[in-house]
């Protein structure tokens, strides 16, 4: 007879304890969850409130620009300038493709026969425009048209126009040298300076770099100028002090960042406040993904931001008044600063590149007035400062007359590159040979 088997005893709750274990996890997990999520949403607060009275000071500071300006040149004539730009750059934005590569072909030197008559052709065609264009330097204010409430959405549509005008003027300059009148050469390049003061005058760092490539247009074509035996000297006189009013008129680094935080701020407050999709203002559409380490949370991420570019602006401030050499390591100090932040490597202007195009703008405005100053006294002036070394530009005598130069970012070369183009392959120097006047 087989025996039977005794009953199994009753589970009890001391047996079932491990049943427990992952409700108390999860519960353990969610407690936790909840208490970060109060601690981030009462940092958010804290946050925001701090945020919005410095979003405001700013705001104050930026927008409060006043529009009136007095031109380079008088007479000082009513209106907005950034208006009379903008049609007549309209009219020569909206020329034929061929007819633009011919004009650039021509402003650079480089048309030839066929090219060369319709660039010509065109110049003809647009005279009313740059006669315009010539009027508009004269306007004693400028306004443009940028909606900073729209932060990065914000439209620029006037600048690309503002530069094909620009060639165009280089263009007309190069042709009136060529023929001989260099008074209208000259007219054509202070036109041109005053464009790229003006372009350069409002809104964020983009604005500035089209301004500085304008001006950068006007340089060299009072360089041409400069090197023309029959350049009288009140020409000469007239381009020394455009160039050196242009030099002192061009925005501060600090002023250019101001603004492009303004627009950040603009942009990261639209998102704090649900009106703003990541897609519609340049934002990856997982954007909030990249701010994991401010809490996930759209406005602590703004107040962190807008701190930061405070802390940059103002160092950047300093660095942009010391010599290259002493301010390029900090500026790549600024940038390892963000390279571990996702969201900050998506949000911020290198500074550094900035300060470098714009030291290289000063430096062809410096050069200018320099040479312009002893083509047209016959012996040199007060030296300008070279902007990469805060020390004078270089000056040596040529069998001609002299040449000036800038040391740019590697050292002195001796004299030795052009001025047309940033030394870039080969250590060199900013170059502006001037001819001795007659």
């Amino acid at each position: 007879m087989t025996a039977e088997t005794p009953d199994a005893p009753p589970a009890t709750p001391r047996r079932r304890w491990w049943l427990w274990l992952p409700l108390g996890c999860l519960g353990f997990f969610a407690a936790i969850f909840l208490l970060g999520a109060l601690v981030v949403s009462g940092r958010a607060r804290s946050r925001w409130k701090e945020f919005q009275a410095k979003h405001s000071a700013l705001a104050a500071r930026v927008t409060a620009r006043p529009a009136e300006r007095e031109p380079l040149e008088p007479p000082s004539t009513p209106g907005n300038a950034w208006e009379a730009w903008s049609a007549a750059a309209s009219r020569l934005t909206a020329m034929a493709s061929e007819e633009k590569a011919a004009i650039d072909e021509f402003a650079a030197g480089k048309a030839k026969g066929e090219v060369e008559k319709k660039a010509l052709a065109a110049l003809d065609a647009h005279a009313a425009d740059l006669e315009a264009l010539r009027a508009a330097a004269h306007v004693g204010a400028y306004q443009d048209g940028l909606k900073w409430d729209d932060g990065w959405a914000a439209e620029l549509g006037w600048l690309a126009p503002d530069r094909q005008a620009a060639r165009v003027l280089a263009a007309s300059a190069r042709r009136r040298r060529l023929a001989g009148d260099f008074a209208g050469a000259v007219d054509e390049v202070a036109t041109m300076a005053q464009m790229g003061l003006d372009a350069g005058s409002t809104g964020p760092v983009i604005c500035h770099l089209v301004g500085c490539a304008i001006l950068r247009m006007a340089a060299l074509q009072a360089a041409d100028l400069l090197v023309e035996p029959g350049l009288e000297a009140t020409q000469a006189g007239r381009l020394e002090r455009l160039f050196t009013l242009a030099d002192a008129r061009m925005r501060p680094l600090d002023e250019l960042l101001e603004a492009d935080s303004y627009l950040l701020n603009t942009t990261l407050v639209g998102l704090a406040e649900g009106r703003s999709p990541p897609g519609e203002i340049g934002f990856p559409s997982g954007a909030r993904l990249l701010a994991w380490r401010h809490g996930f949370s759209w406005r602590i991420a703004a107040a962190d931001v807008h701190d930061l570019c405070e802390t940059m602006t103002a160092r950047s401030r300093e660095l942009s008044r010391l010599p290259w050499s002493e301010a390029w390591p900090g500026y790549q100090e600024q940038e390892a600063k963000i390279a571990g932040d996702p969201l900050l490597g998506l949000l911020f202007t290198a500074c550094g590149s900035v300060d470098r195009g714009t030291r290289s703008t000063h430096a062809r405005l410096r050069l200018v007035a320099a040479a312009a100053h002893e083509r047209a006294t016959g012996m040199p002036g007060t030296v300008p400062e070279d902007p990469f070394t805060i020390r004078p530009l270089h000056r040596r005598d040529d069998p001609d007359g002299a040449i000036w130069w800038s040391e740019w970012l590697d050292g002195d070369q001796g004299g030795s590159g052009s001025f047309a183009d940033d030394p870039s392959a080969a250590p060199a120097d900013i170059v502006l040979p001037v001819k001795r006047a007659k």
